[in-house]
């Protein structure tokens, strides 16, 4: 009886062989997945990442300015907020709705609350002091100028044949 004790003891798997195997990686995917749904840190270049609650964004980049859409659907335009600071794009937004059904057999109410917050830190080619904004079918629309001496700096070289 005492010799059981000294003895470590191992549960035996009731599992084939080639499950802990195909779980291995189980614990990362819950990590990612809690980052992906509370935003996790920001990333390099002051951008914060996307959370399940926040808009997509796309990027493009003309030779005058840089563009940002946004999709928002459901959302109006007074429930969204373009604010730039100290070289930082931020793109605010809250939805609140609620909605009440009566009838002589059931009641119904129901409410949805969310909030995003997106940052993205702008190049020092953009001209904060001329950024303008427009809401339309559910797409936020941000254009940043580039100021002058950037587009100036630009330039295309040709290509020689050798």
């Amino acid at each position: 009886m005492l010799q059981n004790r000294l003895v470590p003891w191992r549960r035996a798997s009731l599992a084939p062989a080639f499950l802990p195997r195909a779980f291995d990686g189980l614990p990362q995917e819950f990590d990612r997945l809690f980052e992906d749904f509370w935003g996790g840190a920001p990333v390099a270049g002051g951008s914060e990442p996307p959370t399940l609650l926040s808009p997509r964004v796309d990027f493009a980049e003309t030779a005058d300015a840089y563009r940002i859409s946004a999709e928002m659907p459901g959302l109006q335009e007074d429930e969204i907020e373009v604010v730039v600071a100290d070289g930082v794009l931020s793109l605010r937004g809250e939805h609140k709705a609620a909605t009440e059904t009566k009838d002589e057999r059931y009641y119904v109410r129901e409410r949805s609350y969310g909030s995003f917050r997106r940052a993205f830190r702008l190049p020092p080619t953009a001209d904060a002091e001329k950024i303008s904004a427009k809401f339309e079918n559910g797409v936020l629309s941000v254009v940043v100028p580039k100021l002058a001496e950037a587009k100036a700096q630009s330039r295309r070289i040709a290509i020689e044949k050798a």
